[in-house]
Parts: structure tokens; C-alpha cells; sequence
């Protein structure tokens, strides 16, 4: 799967509906050159259309020039996908990425832990305190051989039900 591929597809591509989703469905089966050979079939499955949309959907893709296609020549040989021919003919760029100057200064005032100079010198406890979700339900009395009051409740329904009373 191509994350990268995938977000070049949704900025760059100018497609819509089921078009896009075969897009990103070819786009999810790239290589780093962009470069993906799935079937028809799975491709329709990925999309969740029919096998005919996303013949249609490639044939549009060709056409507006965001996808090349290397016909396989038949049953049995697959097509070759190609993404963004034209725009990135060697794949995607691979250099990092430009980050904006807010984005250094925020990172610059914190460790590399990602904790401000403060937190940082302060030794970390953790907290030990068990969650009230998590506690013991008690169920019974102090004196665990005493039934509880709900316990006697139940235990006078029970006993109408089989005498034939309702509740």
C-alpha cells in the first residue's frame, strides 16, 4: 500500500465519485514508482462497484491523462497502471518534506521527547491510582455469610414465580 500514492491522488487527481474511488483503489496498490498490476475484479472489489465502472473509470483516467495503461494483451495478462504519467513520469519525489517555519518553532521549544523544557527535567511518576470502572463490585455484606438485601428481594420473586404469582 502506497500512502503516498494515495495522497497524490487525492490532491492532484481531478475525478469524482467511483472514478476516484478506483483511483485510490490503484493508488493503494502502488509501487514507490506508482506502478500498481491488480486484476479488474479486485479492483472492483476495492472500489465496491462493478467490474464495467472501473473499465470506465480507467478509460476516463486515460483520457484526462492521470493514468497510463500498459495493456497486458489478453486473458490471463494483466494491465500495468501507471498514476500521474506525466506529472511524475520517475515516481514521487522521495527528499523530505518542506516544513513551514510555525512547525520549526514549535518544534524547536520542545525535547525530543516531544515535552516542553519544563516537563522535561521533572522526573515522570506514573499514576497508580486504579480505575473506578475497574474496581471490585461487592456484591454481599460485611458479613459474607449473610445475604444481601437484593439477594432476598430476587430470592421472594423467585419463589412467586414458581407459586404462580406475577410480580
Amino acid at each position: 500500500m502506497s500512502v503516498r500514492w494515495s495522497d497524490a491522488v487525492w490532491r492532484e487527481s481531478k475525478a469524482e465519485g467511483r472514478t476516484l474511488l478506483v483511483l485510490l483503489a490503484l493508488a493503494d496498490h502502488a509501487n514507490d514508482q506508482g506502478v500498481s498490476w491488480p486484476t479488474l475484479r479486485g479492483l472492483a472489489e476495492k472500489a465496491r462497484c462493478t467490474r464495467q465502472t472501473v473499465i470506465s473509470a480507467i478509460t476516463w483516467a486515460e483520457t484526462h491523462r492521470e493514468l497510463l495503461v500498459d495493456r497486458g494483451g489478453g486473458r490471463n495478462h494483466r494491465n500495468r497502471y501507471s498514476l500521474f504519467p506525466d506529472k511524475y513520469p520517475n515516481g514521487l519525489p522521495t527528499g523530505p518534506r518542506k516544513r513551514s517555519s510555525e512547525w520549526t518553532a514549535k518544534r524547536s521549544s520542545v525535547d525530543r521527547n516531544g515535552l516542553p523544557p519544563s516537563a522535561a527535567e521533572r522526573p515522570h511518576t506514573p499514576n497508580r491510582q486504579q480505575e473506578p470502572s475497574l474496581e471490585p463490585v461487592r456484591t454481599t455484606t460485611a458479613d459474607r455469610s449473610k445475604p444481601t438485601p437484593a439477594y432476598d428481594v430476587l430470592r421472594d420473586v423467585v419463589q412467586g414465580l414458581q407459586e404462580g404469582d406475577s410480580p
